[in-house]
C-alpha cells in the first residue's frame, strides 16, 4: 500500500501518449488520500489486509499482509462481489452514486498501479476490471448550504473564542477567498506560497488550487481591506502565542492540520455548534439557531466556500465567479447560480407571505385584470428546474390579488344595501 500511494503522487494520473493512455502526472493530495483508504477498506474485507488498532492514543494503526493471500491472485470475481454485497442492485440516489464512484475509481486506480508499475497484472484482467466496475455519470443535486447569514454569525462567534479562534480564521479564509480547506491547510506561514502568496502592496493574492500534480491550479483575487487585516492580526497572534511552525494552521498539539476536513468538521459539529445554538438563544437571536439536520450534515464547504460561491453569483458574471473560484467546468458553477436563484424566489415567498399574514394594503393599481395577465405570462419564464417553485409564487400573488379585488367590491356593495 506504501507503494501504491507514492506511485498516486508521483504518476497517478494518465495522459495520451502515441494513442494509449499511460501514467504521466501525480495525481492531487486529496485524491490520493482517498483512493488509498478506499482501496484498503476492499482489501481488508476481502482478507488481503489485516488492519490492527493501536491501543496507544494517536500512534497509527497498522495495515499488515495476510501471508495467507496474495493480491497478486486476487480475481475479477473477487472485486464485482464485493460491489454486490456493499451496494444493492437498481436505481440509486446521487450520493449513492458518489460512494460507488469513490470506490469504483479506488479499485480501478489500483488495477492500473497493479498493471503499470508492478506489471504482476495482465492489460486484459485491467481491462476487464475497467468493464464490471463501472462508473456512473452523476446528476448532482442542487446546493445543500448553511444560510449566509447564520455562516458569518458562526464564523464571528468561533474567533471571539478563544479554543476556536484558528477554526475561526480558517473559516474565514474559506467564506471570503472562496478557498478549498485543502488550500487553507497547506498554506504556510510566511505567507509566500505554495498555496497562499500575498503581495500586501498590490492588495493582491495568489492561490494556487487542485489540479493535477496536486496544487496546481492558480488564481489571484483582489485582497480586500478587511481581509488583509484578518491575516496580519492572525500572524501576530501566532507570533504572541510563540508558534513557529512553517505551516500557517497548526493544531492544539503544534501539529500540521491533516489533509483530510474530518477533523475540522467533527470540531465543528460535535463541540462548536451546539455551544453557538446556547450563545444565540441566549442572546435571543433564534434565527440564527442551526438545527439537528443541519449540524449533522455541516461540512467546510457547506460553512465557507458554498457560502462565498452563493453570495457572489448573484453579483458578478459566471466567467469572473469561476475564476475567483478555480472552477473549470460551467456545470459546476451554474449550481451556484441557480441555488442564488432559488433563494432569490424564496425570498420573494416569504416577503408574500407575510404581505398576505399582515393583511397589509397592497396599491389598487396592481389589482387589475392586466395585472393578473402579466403574471399568467410570468409562469412562461419560470426558471429552468425551478418551475414548481416558480409557480406556487405567482398562485400565491394571484391569490393575494382576487382576494383584495373581492375585498374592494364587497365594501362597495355595503352602502347600496343599507340605503
Amino acid at each position: 500500500m506504501d507503494d501504491f500511494a507514492q506511485w498516486m503522487a508521483r504518476s497517478g494520473n494518465k495522459r495520451k501518449v502515441g494513442g494509449e493512455r499511460v501514467p504521466a502526472e501525480p495525481l492531487s493530495p486529496r485524491t490520493s488520500s482517498r483512493h488509498l483508504k478506499k482501496t484498503r477498506t476492499v482489501l481488508r474485507d476481502l482478507g488481503y489486509l489485516i488492519y490492527i488498532k493501536n491501543p496507544i492514543p494517536r500512534r497509527p494503526n497498522q495495515w499488515l499482509v495476510n501471508p495467507a493471500k496474495d493480491v497478486r491472485f486476487l480475481s475479477v470475481d473477487e472485486v464485482a462481489s464485493w460491489f454486490d454485497v456493499h451496494f444493492s442492485a437498481g436505481d440509486r440516489m446521487p450520493r449513492e452514486k458518489a460512494r460507488w464512484n469513490d470506490y469504483a475509481g479506488a479499485v480501478r486506480k489500483f488495477a492500473e498501479f497493479m498493471h503499470y508499475e508492478k506489471g504482476v497484472w495482465t492489460e486484459e484482467k485491467l481491462q476487464k476490471i475497467r468493464r464490471r466496475i463501472l462508473l456512473f455519470d452523476i446528476d448532482y443535486p442542487e446546493l445543500e448550504i448553511v444560510e449566509p447569514a447564520k455562516a458569518h454569525a458562526f464564523q464571528r462567534w468561533l474567533e471571539a473564542q478563544a479554543g476556536y479562534y484558528i477554526h475561526g480564521t480558517m473559516l474565514y479564509l474559506m467564506q471570503w477567498l472562496g478557498m478549498r480547506y485543502l488550500e487553507v491547510v497547506r498554506a504556510k506561514s510566511s505567507l509566500d506560497g505554495p498555496t497562499l502568496k500575498v503581495d500586501w502592496a498590490k492588495s493582491w493574492v495568489t492561490i494556487w488550487g487542485k489540479g493535477k500534480g496536486g496544487l496546481s491550479k492558480q488564481r489571484s483575487l483582489p485582497l480586500l481591506a478587511e481581509v488583509a487585516q484578518k491575516l496580519q492580526d492572525f500572524v501576530q497572534w501566532r507570533q504572541d502565542h510563540g508558534i513557529v511552525s512553517e505551516d500557517l494552521f497548526v493544531t492544539t498539539w503544534g501539529r500540521s492540520w491533516s489533509e483530510s476536513s474530518w477533523g475540522f468538521n467533527k470540531t465543528v459539529r460535535t463541540l462548536s455548534l451546539p455551544r453557538f445554538n446556547k450563545w444565540a438563544l441566549s442572546q435571543d437571536r433564534p434565527e440564527l439557531v442551526f438545527s439537528d439536520s443541519e449540524i449533522r450534515k455541516m461540512t467546510t464547504h457547506k460553512m465557507g466556500r458554498h457560502v462565498f460561491g452563493t453570495v457572489y453569483a448573484p453579483q458578478l458574471p459566471a466567467k469572473t465567479l469561476m475564476e475567483y473560484m478555480g472552477i473549470t467546468k460551467f456545470s459546476v458553477v451554474q449550481r451556484y447560480i441557480n441555488f442564488s436563484k432559488a433563494d432569490k424566489i424564496e425570498q420573494f415567498e416569504r416577503a408574500t407571505r407575510h404581505i398576505v399574514e399582515s393583511g397589509a394594503a397592497v396599491p389598487e393599481a396592481v389589482i387589475t385584470a392586466d395585472g393578473i395577465a402579466l403574471i399568467e405570462r410570468l409562469k412562461t419564464l419560470a426558471p429552468r428546474g425551478k418551475e414548481k417553485i416558480w409557480c406556487a409564487f405567482l398562485e400565491g400573488l394571484m391569490g393575494l390579488f382576487s382576494r383584495m379585488e373581492n375585498e374592494d367590491q364587497g365594501a362597495e356593495e355595503i352602502p347600496e344595501q343599507s340605503g
